[in-house]
């Protein structure tokens, strides 16, 4: 009995911490997408002497490829706390 107890609840916790490493990610998304947007648009323009239109376009994608990114993660993140939800519904294991 006490071997069902500690599935259910190592089980649950595996999802609870799956479901923070997702949500620690969102904010990697906002950050990264700009910088590497704004280096290779910086050494692209440093490479073709183009000024700083490379580096201006390339951070603005950065900055949308870092949002579209956020907005899926976020979306998968609450898809699958729904489905913890709908699995929550058995009770666990009781001790006797």
């Amino acid at each position: 009995m006490w071997n069902k107890f500690l599935e259910f609840h190592e089980r649950h916790l595996a999802r609870h911490f799956g479901s923070a490493g997702t949500a620690s990610t969102l904010s990697l998304h906002l950050v990264s997408g700009p910088i590497v947007g704004g280096l290779f648009g910086y050494f692209l323009d440093d490479w073709l002497g183009t000024g700083p239109w490379l580096f201006i376009f390339l951070l603005i994608m950065g900055i949308g490829a870092g949002f579209k990114n956020m907005y899926v993660d976020a979306q998968r993140l609450i898809k699958s706390q729904e489905h913890e939800r709908d699995d929550e519904t058995d009770p666990p294991p009781r001790e006797s």
